[in-house]
């Protein structure tokens, strides 16, 4: 598989949908997975933690100019179902341009900016913050307040992100590290070709709807190639070429939200479709296909093909054509992206990426 192109092309998945930023101090903040394994939020203010899965799974972060707290997701959330403010914090990292945090109790000192002329620090809570009506709330929060001090211990104050950082943000937010592992395809991660998966029926037509946003049908008869459809999370299909070769993911592929990988190296194509979670309430088909316009790429257009809303692209400079939409409960980006420079290949591409469908049942 080519390494190159494979990394482009995972890393255009989450290139939409970035690691987690806002604007201000504490509130301009990326997170991401070190070579170590441990979850890093770095500030661009310059304060960089460490903590460990269960930690960043299960907790809730809130960000204001000059402090950012962090706290029990499952305690913060039933807190404000029963109607409170707040709770289940865990920690917070502030900084000041005095001292007055020094009247908190359970403060530490972590540094002084003298550029910006603002101390920081961070502090604990004194009261016991679970939510304890729910006792599985209660021991999941237990065990994140064992881990409290080996989190405090990571804090620093630093002018510059490590090398880890740049390495993940290469390509785009979390893109370098995603795209290095989804590019170590061997040939013994094959699984066989893909003849043999499961098949479906439809019919092809093109049409201009009344808001001017295409609609495309596919049939299968009518395909420049002998295809089998191929299911991903159990909601949706293409069809691709039957002599293609699929791979095998790795348990950390599938963590990372790679779905599928596959390629034909005779004919110099290869293929990812993968997920990101985004959130429903910020991000909708309008607002992808402008990221798209803004990032540079080419021919960005909104279309429903087989009746699911869709944006398409090209990303010239990668040699990358690709199909996007939301699915799931609409927190979930699909992006199906196909990768040649083979001018033989070039004419059933776009049936591969208007192939899309929901799965039948």
């Amino acid at each position: 598989m080519k390494k190159k192109a494979t990394a482009a092309m995972t890393a255009l998945a989450v290139m939409v949908v970035p690691m987690t930023a806002f604007a201000g101090d504490f509130e301009d903040f990326y997170d991401y997975q070190a070579e170590n394994g441990k979850y890093v939020y770095y500030f661009e203010n310059g304060i960089k933690l460490e903590m460990p899965e269960d930690w960043y799974q299960n907790v809730t972060v809130e960000a204001e100019e000059s402090y950012v707290t962090f706290y029990h997701k499952d305690s913060y959330e039933k807190y404000k179902k029963d109607g409170y403010d707040a709770g289940g914090e865990l920690l917070k990292i502030g900084c000041s341009v005095n001292t007055d945090f020094k009247d908190n109790p359970g403060y530490e000192y972590i540094g002084f900016d003298e550029e910006e002329a603002l101390n920081f620090y961070y502090s604990t809570p004194t009261d016991y913050q679970a939510y304890t009506k729910d006792t599985d709330v209660k021991a999941e929060f237990d065990q994140l307040l064992g881990e409290l001090d080996e989190v405090c211990d990571s804090i620093t104050l630093t002018a510059k992100p490590d090398d880890e950082f740049y390495e993940q943000m290469e390509d785009s937010a979390e893109a370098a590290r995603i795209a290095k592992n989804a590019a170590e395809g061997k040939k013994e991660d094959k699984g066989g070709t893909i003849a043999g998966k499961i098949g479906g029926d439809s019919q092809e037509n093109s049409k201009e709807a009344d808001n001017a946003v295409e609609e495309y049908t596919f049939d299968e008869s009518k395909a420049e190639y002998e295809g089998t459809w191929v299911s991903f999370e159990d909601e949706f299909q293409i069809y691709l070429p039957s002599y293609w070769d699929y791979y095998n993911l790795t348990d950390e592929e599938t963590e990372q939200g790679i779905l599928y990988k596959a390629e034909c190296e005779s004919e110099d194509v290869s293929l990812i479709v993968n997920y990101a979670l985004i959130d429903k309430t910020k991000l909708d088909s309008d607002a992808i296909a402008e990221s798209y316009r803004e990032a540079g790429y080419s021919d960005v257009k909104q279309m429903k093909i087989n009746g699911i809303l869709c944006e398409t692209c090209t990303v010239p400079e990668e040699e990358i054509s690709l199909t996007s939409f939301i699915g799931g409960n609409d927190d979930r980006l699909y992006m199906i992206m196909l990768n040649t420079d083979d001018e033989g290949s070039l004419h059933y591409m776009d049936s591969i990426l208007r192939s899309v469908k929901p799965a039948e049942k």
